[in-house]
């Protein structure tokens, strides 16, 4: 197994720096974590779904999206979860039902405000 992640997320308009993606900035912050104080190691790619460079075409068709090994996902919930999966230290988890329901809602009502 490879310790190798590759995150794709949502170009900002010059086509090449990090856009303006709640979900992706929220995979990305996960995976930073991850990066910095466990084995994975991160290659981020900002991503223009309207003009995909030729070797993503059909890969996937929103974003984030992460590739490990042969492993590729889309789905925000699944990408964490796996990631949790495969590289659990250092945890993410908590048990406090009380910032659960304080962060539920927070990225959509982020985009609604946007």
């Amino acid at each position: 197994m490879s310790s190798h992640v590759e995150l794709f997320v949502r170009a900002g308009r010059d086509g090449k720096a990090l856009g303006g993606c709640p979900q992706c900035q929220q995979v990305f912050l996960a995976l930073a974590v991850k990066a910095e104080y466990g084995p994975l190691t991160l290659t981020v790619t900002p991503v223009n779904l309207a003009r995909p460079p030729t070797e993503l075409r059909g890969a996937f068709s929103r974003l984030p999206a992460i590739r490990h090994d042969e492993e590729t996902l889309t789905d925000v919930e699944e990408i964490l979860q796996y990631v949790d999966r495969m590289f659990p230290q250092p945890s993410l988890s908590y048990d406090c039902d009380a910032a659960t329901e304080a962060c539920q809602d927070v990225f959509s009502r982020y985009v609604v405000y946007i």
